[in-house]
C-alpha cells in the first residue's frame, strides 16, 4: 500500500519545467566609417635581425675609422673599417732598414789594383 501511494505521488507530480534559456548577449552596434589612419604606430617592443654577420680582421690593430652605420646594408667589396697605419708603417720601415743592412753587408769588397 505504501508502494502504491508513492507510485501515485510520483505519477501525479507536476512535470519538470524546461530550463530557462539564457538571456541574449548585449551587443553594441555602430556605423562603419572611412577615414585616414596613421601609417606609423609608436609602441615599445623588441626587434631581432633575420641574419647577422660577424666581421673579423685578418690582422690585429686599432680601428681608425668605421665607414658604415650599425644596422645598415652594405655591398660586397665596400670599405667597412680602416685600421691605424702607424704600427704597420713602423714595422715596414724596420724591415726595409734590415734589408738594406743585409744587402750592404753581403756586397763583395771592391779592391783596386794600381
Amino acid at each position: 500500500m505504501i508502494f502504491a501511494t508513492m507510485l501515485l505521488c510520483v505519477a501525479c507530480s507536476p512535470k519538470k519545467a524546461k530550463p530557462k534559456a539564457k538571456p541574449p548577449v548585449p551587443v553594441k552596434v555602430a556605423r562603419a566609417l572611412q577615414k585616414d589612419v596613421p601609417v606609423q604606430v609608436k609602441a615599445i617592443g623588441n626587434i631581432e635581425a633575420f641574419t647577422t654577420v660577424a666581421i673579423k680582421s685578418q690582422v690585429n690593430g686599432q680601428i681608425a675609422r668605421i665607414h658604415f652605420q650599425e644596422g645598415s646594408d652594405v655591398e660586397k667589396g665596400v670599405l667597412l673599417i680602416t685600421l691605424d697605419t702607424e704600427p704597420f708603417l713602423a714595422v715596414l720601415h724596420q724591415a726595409e732598414a734590415a734589408l738594406a743592412k743585409n744587402l750592404a753587408g753581403s756586397r763583395p769588397a771592391v779592391t783596386r789594383a794600381c
